[in-house]
């Protein structure tokens, strides 16, 4: 038995936040029922990195394929001005601000291109190059804070919680904070974005942990970011770009230092303000190639 999934990551967001918001989630043993992601959207994400690359692989995947579990990723949102935080959102794929949230956002008119549309996106926005203002926060792989993690349904939070019972941020636990300007912030559970961008090459689906892609406080200049941008596809980026940063890490909480500008989350517009994720290990399932790890 398992889930067939027809389209790119947006119809797999919106099956994640479904999900989620059922009563019985843990008592009928949903989270156990395997995902299969046959790629027909823009990015395909997911797909991808279960190996499922076309219409062939994911039939071979619902016949011959293993099932794999799947880190997911727990985010809340407050509002900078009324303070009100938004209920849980839940990801496979990414969050991301600056740059590649505009890339995505900005071709939504483009969609019929397919992957083409992000070519477009990101030519436009190296040439712009607009960074966002932001205080993060995050809890790396092997900050003191970060509790031993555990292949459980019902994982602890490495948020505190206050008198109302909220989990809330709390600096004097490990913390690291990074402050200034990002040209590039993107935090990954999987490798690819798509298949010409291969943005976290160290990524694996279940290791109870994100990938924290970064530009701060650096400014490349034109053809140094556009040399960066043609080596997505093979995950060199990080390697040979000293200024291009990234950390493994297990939460994380963002505070914005200006006004509204566009966040996505797994492709799709997320609200607006600060930012509070963490990581739970093996979560959900996801049906992979016989291959795939």
């Amino acid at each position: 038995m398992g889930v067939v999934i027809i389209g790119g990551d947006g119809i797999a967001y919106e099956y994640l936040q479904g999900i989620f918001s059922r009563d019985d989630l843990y008592s009928a043993h949903i989270l156990d029922i395997p995902i299969v992601l046959v790629p027909a959207g823009s990015g395909n994400s997911m797909a991808l990195n279960t190996g499922n690359t076309n219409v062939e692989t994911s039939i071979y995947a619902i016949l011959h394929g293993r099932n794999v579990n799947c880190d997911i990723t727990k985010l809340h949102f407050t509002d900078t001005k009324s303070q009100i935080k938004s209920q849980a959102i839940y990801s496979v794929v990414s969050f991301s601000w600056g740059l590649f949230a505009n890339v995505d956002v900005g071709t939504n008119a483009f969609r019929w291109l397919g992957e083409s549309r992000f070519v477009y996106g990101t030519l436009k926005e190296t040439i712009t190059q607009k960074p966002v203002l932001a205080r993060v926060h995050i809890l790396k792989k092997k900050s003191p804070g970060v509790r031993e993690l555990q292949e459980t349904r019902t994982p602890k939070s490495v948020f505190e919680r206050n008198e109302n019972g909220e989990l809330v941020f709390d600096a004097n636990k490990g913390w690291v904070t990074i402050e200034g300007k990002f040209l590039l912030l993107v935090i990954c559970n999987v490798s690819f974005l798509s298949s010409d961008c291969l943005m976290a090459p160290s990524a694996v689906l279940n290791d109870g942990y994100l990938d924290f892609v970064y530009i701060v406080n650096d400014t490349p200049s034109r053809a140094k970011l556009l040399d960066l941008m043609s080596q997505l596809r093979e995950g060199t980026h990080i390697s040979n770009f000293p200024f291009v940063k990234c950390e493994k890490i297990r939460a994380y909480y963002i505070e914005p230092l200006e006004k509204d500008s566009e966040m996505v989350v797994d492709g799709e517009i997320a609200p607006f303000g600060v930012v509070q994720g963490e990581q739970f290990q093996a979560v959900a399932t996801v049906k992979c190639q016989p291959h795939s790890e």
